[in-house]
């Protein structure tokens, strides 16, 4: 049986303590393996995220600079602020972004052993519809062939399924060798999805399906402790993607869905990084 009032002596469940069930305490004080808690919407997992921080800082002595909480959305990690905030009383509370948000501030530590610099390019869907016309005027495809929103699914369905290894193409692929695998492609979905990977190392861009594979890729080849993880997070401002303006070609076809929501702010977008043809 646990103790309600020691576990509130301790500041582990505060003001929430009855809120939590017998699941949700053993998530919260287990500390050995990983802990996998599956759960539906408004079932308590971001309560009991912020009472496992807490009890890791309060009772294990844990400090909030070692602890990286990732979410999907700002709203989320706001929330997932406040509460840990409200349960540790320190205004301290460790390293909280979205997964992307991570990403990026990983890959502005490390991205130049990608042979990427800190200045790389996040990708919307505007930027990519920018990437499609360009592809389009060149190779002659015309909406008919395929829009500008359906383009944008099948590249994310190649890279997450029919083509994972894709990455490898774009970090060690010389650009005038992708260049060519563009020119020489023949089919339309080859011609968009090696154009689109041409257009995106030439100016450095990377969109929310890159920035986790190119940092699981990082991390493969040069593994991080979590400490080290959270602290150059921390450097850059709790990995913030970087503001841009859009380039001057923008493209029909439709607004269509992001990923996950991103961060917005900080460095604007080079003006002399266009979307140059050929």
């Amino acid at each position: 049986m646990i103790d309600m009032q020691a576990e509130n002596r301790h500041g582990l469940l505060g003001d929430d303590a009855p809120r939590l069930n017998a699941a949700q305490r053993e998530a919260v004080t287990a500390t050995e393996g990983y802990v996998r808690v599956i759960a539906g919407a408004g079932t308590g997992k971001t309560l009991a995220l912020a009472h496992r921080f807490a009890y890791l800082v309060n009772e294990l002595g844990i400090m909030p600079g070692n602890v990286l909480c990732a979410t999907f959305t700002n709203k989320a990690a706001g929330e997932m602020r406040r509460r840990i905030r409200r349960l540790t009383g320190d205004n301290d509370t460790g390293y909280i972004n979205t997964f992307h948000g991570f990403c990026v501030s990983v890959l502005q530590e490390d991205g130049h052993a990608l042979q990427y610099p800190k200045s790389f390019l996040v990708l919307d869907n505007a930027d990519i519809d920018a990437m499609l016309q360009v592809i389009y005027e060149e190779r002659g495809l015309t909406l008919r062939d395929m829009t500008f929103s359906k383009a944008r699914d099948m590249i994310e369905i190649m890279k997450l399924k029919e083509r994972p290894g894709y990455y490898r193409d774009m970090l060690a692929m010389p650009l005038e060798g992708l260049r060519r695998k563009y020119l020489d492609a023949t089919d339309a979905r080859d011609i968009i999805f090696y154009g689109y990977l041409y257009q995106e190392k030439k100016c450095f861009g990377l969109d929310y399906n890159d920035l986790i594979v190119f940092v699981l890729y990082l991390f493969e080849q040069k593994p991080r402790h979590p400490a080290q993880m959270a602290e150059a997070a921390r450097v850059h401002h709790g990995g913030r993607v970087p503001g841009h303006r859009r380039p001057a070609a923008r493209a029909h076809g439709g607004a269509g869905r992001l990923p996950q929501e991103p961060v917005r702010g900080g460095r604007p977008r080079p003006d002399h990084l266009h979307l140059a043809r050929g």
